[in-house]
Protein backbone atom coordinates (compact mmCIF):
# COMPACT_ATOMS: atom_id res chain seq x y z
CA UNK A 1 0.00 0.00 0.00
CA UNK A 2 1.58 3.15 -0.82
CA UNK A 3 0.97 6.42 0.70
CA UNK A 4 0.30 9.23 -1.54
CA UNK A 5 1.55 12.68 -0.21
CA UNK A 6 -0.63 15.57 -1.12
CA UNK A 7 1.15 18.66 -2.67
CA UNK A 8 1.11 21.59 -0.71
CA UNK A 9 -0.60 24.56 -2.65
CA UNK A 10 1.76 27.14 -3.26
CA UNK A 11 1.36 30.07 -1.14
CA UNK A 12 -1.75 32.02 -1.12
CA UNK A 13 -2.39 35.15 1.52
CA UNK A 14 -6.26 35.69 0.70
CA UNK A 15 -7.13 34.41 4.65
CA UNK A 16 -4.15 36.16 5.92
CA UNK A 17 -5.58 39.41 4.21
CA UNK A 18 -9.33 38.99 5.35
CA UNK A 19 -8.03 38.42 8.77
CA UNK A 20 -5.82 41.53 8.76
CA UNK A 21 -9.23 43.56 6.43
CA UNK A 22 -12.04 41.63 6.21
CA UNK A 23 -14.10 41.86 3.08
CA UNK A 24 -17.14 43.31 4.46
CA UNK A 25 -19.49 45.83 2.35
CA UNK A 26 -18.34 49.18 2.89
CA UNK A 27 -20.78 51.21 4.62
CA UNK A 28 -19.30 54.85 5.35
CA UNK A 29 -16.69 57.55 4.02
CA UNK A 30 -14.17 55.92 6.34
CA UNK A 31 -14.52 52.61 6.09
CA UNK A 32 -13.86 53.19 2.41
CA UNK A 33 -10.66 55.46 2.85
CA UNK A 34 -9.42 52.41 5.16
CA UNK A 35 -10.30 49.78 1.99
CA UNK A 36 -8.48 52.40 -0.46
CA UNK A 37 -5.23 52.63 1.66
CA UNK A 38 -5.26 48.78 1.82
CA UNK A 39 -5.78 48.57 -1.55
CA UNK A 40 -3.15 51.22 -2.67
CA UNK A 41 -0.52 49.57 -0.37
CA UNK A 42 -1.08 46.14 -1.74
CA UNK A 43 -0.64 47.56 -5.27
CA UNK A 44 2.46 48.86 -4.77
CA UNK A 45 3.76 46.15 -2.91
CA UNK A 46 4.46 44.67 -6.08
CA UNK A 47 4.08 43.90 -9.80
CA UNK A 48 0.56 41.97 -10.40
CA UNK A 49 2.50 38.79 -12.18
CA UNK A 50 4.32 38.47 -8.82
CA UNK A 51 1.29 38.35 -6.53
CA UNK A 52 -0.11 35.03 -5.45
CA UNK A 53 -3.93 33.82 -6.11
CA UNK A 54 -4.70 35.22 -2.97
CA UNK A 55 -3.68 38.63 -3.06
CA UNK A 56 -5.23 39.01 -7.26
CA UNK A 57 -8.61 38.07 -5.04
CA UNK A 58 -8.93 39.55 -2.56
CA UNK A 59 -8.17 42.78 -4.12
CA UNK A 60 -10.42 42.15 -6.86
CA UNK A 61 -12.70 41.63 -4.29
CA UNK A 62 -12.39 44.72 -1.73
CA UNK A 63 -12.00 46.84 -5.37
CA UNK A 64 -15.93 45.91 -5.83
CA UNK A 65 -16.57 46.68 -2.53
CA UNK A 66 -15.41 49.92 -2.76
CA UNK A 67 -17.05 50.03 -6.27
CA UNK A 68 -20.68 49.59 -5.27
CA UNK A 69 -19.88 52.12 -2.11
CA UNK A 70 -18.94 54.32 -4.65
CA UNK A 71 -22.22 53.58 -6.95
CA UNK A 72 -24.81 53.85 -4.41
CA UNK A 73 -23.29 56.94 -2.88
CA UNK A 74 -23.60 58.71 -6.67
CA UNK A 75 -27.02 57.21 -6.66
CA UNK A 76 -27.98 58.11 -3.89
CA UNK A 77 -26.90 62.08 -4.35
CA UNK A 78 -28.80 61.92 -8.05
CA UNK A 79 -32.81 61.52 -7.47
CA UNK A 80 -33.16 65.07 -6.03
CA UNK A 81 -32.77 66.25 -9.61
CA UNK A 82 -34.75 65.70 -12.68
CA UNK A 83 -33.13 63.67 -15.58
CA UNK A 84 -32.04 66.74 -17.47
CA UNK A 85 -30.37 68.19 -14.55
CA UNK A 86 -29.02 65.20 -13.91
CA UNK A 87 -26.98 64.65 -17.44
CA UNK A 88 -25.63 67.73 -17.17
CA UNK A 89 -24.11 67.69 -13.91
CA UNK A 90 -22.93 64.41 -14.79
CA UNK A 91 -21.87 65.91 -18.02
CA UNK A 92 -20.02 68.89 -15.78
CA UNK A 93 -18.37 65.89 -13.72
CA UNK A 94 -16.51 64.18 -16.91
CA UNK A 95 -15.73 67.26 -17.82
CA UNK A 96 -17.63 66.90 -21.27
CA UNK A 97 -18.84 69.61 -23.79
CA UNK A 98 -21.51 68.76 -26.44
CA UNK A 99 -19.56 67.22 -28.61
CA UNK A 100 -18.53 64.50 -26.19
CA UNK A 101 -22.37 64.29 -25.29
CA UNK A 102 -22.95 64.01 -28.76
CA UNK A 103 -20.46 60.95 -29.49
CA UNK A 104 -22.28 58.93 -26.62
CA UNK A 105 -25.32 59.40 -27.55
CA UNK A 106 -24.64 59.31 -31.24
CA UNK A 107 -25.62 62.40 -32.34
CA UNK A 108 -23.95 66.34 -31.29
CA UNK A 109 -27.49 68.09 -32.99
CA UNK A 110 -29.33 66.37 -31.05
CA UNK A 111 -26.77 66.31 -27.79
CA UNK A 112 -27.17 69.83 -27.64
CA UNK A 113 -31.25 70.29 -28.46
CA UNK A 114 -31.63 67.47 -25.02
CA UNK A 115 -29.42 69.66 -23.26
CA UNK A 116 -31.10 72.82 -23.92
CA UNK A 117 -34.66 71.18 -22.92
CA UNK A 118 -35.90 71.79 -26.43
CA UNK A 119 -35.87 67.25 -27.17
CA UNK A 120 -36.24 64.63 -24.32
CA UNK A 121 -34.43 61.50 -24.16
CA UNK A 122 -35.16 58.46 -26.19
CA UNK A 123 -35.10 55.30 -24.40
CA UNK A 124 -32.16 54.25 -26.55
CA UNK A 125 -30.13 57.32 -25.41
CA UNK A 126 -30.92 56.94 -21.53
CA UNK A 127 -29.47 53.33 -22.18
CA UNK A 128 -26.12 54.84 -23.99
CA UNK A 129 -25.99 57.09 -21.32
CA UNK A 130 -26.71 55.01 -18.15
CA UNK A 131 -24.38 52.89 -19.14
CA UNK A 132 -21.49 55.52 -20.01
CA UNK A 133 -22.14 56.82 -16.99
CA UNK A 134 -22.42 53.52 -14.61
CA UNK A 135 -25.30 54.50 -13.18
CA UNK A 136 -29.24 53.04 -13.76
CA UNK A 137 -31.02 54.58 -16.16
CA UNK A 138 -34.00 55.10 -14.30
CA UNK A 139 -32.32 57.84 -13.04
CA UNK A 140 -32.44 59.62 -16.37
CA UNK A 141 -36.57 58.78 -16.70
CA UNK A 142 -39.09 61.23 -15.04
Amino acid sequence: MSTAIAKRPAKDSYFDLVRRFPLRPIRSELELDRAMEVLRKLVMSKPEEKMDVGERDYIEALGVLAQRFEQGRRNSALPKLTPLDRLKFLREQRGMIVNDLGRVIGSQPTASLILHGKRSMSKRQIVKLAKYFAISPALFID
